[in-house]
């Protein structure tokens, strides 16, 4: 058990603090991949930083945070079900996750 995460021949176990049911498992990233992941992430780096605007940037990131914006209520239910958050804090920290277009705007303009 690490910082009260169970993990189970290379799975986190995903368990419901309310009723201790298992909800699921995720397979842990090994070093050797995470590795890779971050081997690729520095190899896209120049293009994404010379290849885009800030400008453009910014509207990739709010483009990905409005698609994720579509799952708010699926993430909400599964923040109750994980953390055992009360449903209208789990909406509200679902909806402050996904809206951050205000912010993305004034870091592209204290950047320009």
């Amino acid at each position: 058990m690490v910082q009260g995460v169970e993990i189970v021949d290379g799975f986190i176990v995903d368990t419901d603090p309310a009723t201790g049911e298992v909800i699921g498992r995720v397979r842990c990233t090994t070093e050797t991949e995470v590795d890779r992941m971050v081997a690729a992430a520095r190899a896209a780096q120049p293009g994404w930083e010379h290849g885009h605007t800030a400008a453009q940037r910014a509207e990739l990131i709010k483009a990905a945070l409005a698609k994720l914006g579509e799952a708010k209520q699926e993430l909400a239910a599964t923040m109750t079900r994980e953390m055992g958050k009360v449903a209208s804090e789990a909406a509200e920290e679902a909806d402050g996750a996904v809206c951050k277009d205000a912010l993305i705007d004034a870091i592209v303009e204290a950047n320009q």
